[in-house]
Protein backbone atom coordinates (compact mmCIF):
# COMPACT_ATOMS: atom_id res chain seq x y z
CA UNK A 1 0.00 0.00 0.00
CA UNK A 2 2.76 2.52 1.06
CA UNK A 3 4.93 1.51 -2.82
CA UNK A 4 1.40 2.63 -4.36
CA UNK A 5 1.71 7.00 -3.04
CA UNK A 6 4.85 7.66 -4.10
CA UNK A 7 4.81 5.23 -7.81
CA UNK A 8 1.21 7.01 -8.27
CA UNK A 9 3.03 10.08 -8.06
CA UNK A 10 5.67 9.43 -9.96
CA UNK A 11 3.92 7.42 -12.56
CA UNK A 12 1.39 10.80 -12.67
CA UNK A 13 4.10 13.72 -12.85
CA UNK A 14 5.67 11.55 -15.40
CA UNK A 15 2.77 11.44 -17.92
CA UNK A 16 1.17 14.87 -17.29
CA UNK A 17 5.57 16.03 -18.01
CA UNK A 18 5.31 13.57 -21.06
CA UNK A 19 1.77 15.12 -22.50
CA UNK A 20 3.05 18.20 -21.61
CA UNK A 21 6.44 18.41 -23.63
CA UNK A 22 4.69 16.46 -26.74
CA UNK A 23 2.38 19.55 -26.69
CA UNK A 24 5.38 22.15 -26.29
CA UNK A 25 8.29 20.31 -28.31
CA UNK A 26 6.34 17.15 -30.55
CA UNK A 27 9.70 16.65 -32.13
CA UNK A 28 11.96 15.95 -29.15
CA UNK A 29 9.50 14.48 -26.96
CA UNK A 30 10.75 10.73 -27.79
CA UNK A 31 14.35 11.28 -26.91
CA UNK A 32 16.38 9.42 -24.41
CA UNK A 33 17.35 12.59 -22.56
CA UNK A 34 13.50 13.77 -22.20
CA UNK A 35 12.72 10.62 -20.68
CA UNK A 36 15.71 10.54 -18.02
CA UNK A 37 14.87 14.45 -17.36
CA UNK A 38 11.25 13.94 -17.02
CA UNK A 39 11.57 10.53 -14.71
CA UNK A 40 14.41 12.86 -12.14
CA UNK A 41 11.47 15.10 -12.25
CA UNK A 42 8.64 12.41 -11.11
CA UNK A 43 11.35 10.97 -8.45
CA UNK A 44 10.17 14.68 -6.61
CA UNK A 45 7.28 12.08 -5.52
CA UNK A 46 9.10 9.56 -4.45
CA UNK A 47 11.57 11.86 -2.37
CA UNK A 48 8.31 13.95 -0.88
CA UNK A 49 6.38 10.32 0.32
CA UNK A 50 9.30 8.82 1.24
CA UNK A 51 9.97 10.25 4.65
CA UNK A 52 6.38 10.16 5.35
CA UNK A 53 6.16 6.36 5.11
CA UNK A 54 9.76 6.11 7.30
CA UNK A 55 8.21 8.20 9.95
CA UNK A 56 4.43 6.13 9.72
CA UNK A 57 7.02 3.01 10.38
CA UNK A 58 8.86 4.71 13.28
CA UNK A 59 5.37 5.53 14.88
CA UNK A 60 4.41 1.80 14.49
CA UNK A 61 7.38 0.54 15.77
CA UNK A 62 7.23 2.63 18.79
CA UNK A 63 3.69 1.39 19.98
CA UNK A 64 5.14 -2.18 19.33
CA UNK A 65 8.20 -1.31 22.02
CA UNK A 66 5.83 0.74 24.47
CA UNK A 67 3.24 -2.50 24.54
CA UNK A 68 6.30 -4.84 25.43
CA UNK A 69 7.94 -2.27 27.59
Amino acid sequence: MGVMIYQGIAFSLFTKAKERMKLLNPSSYKKWYVDFGLGALSAVGQIVAYPLDILRKRMQGQVLLIEKG
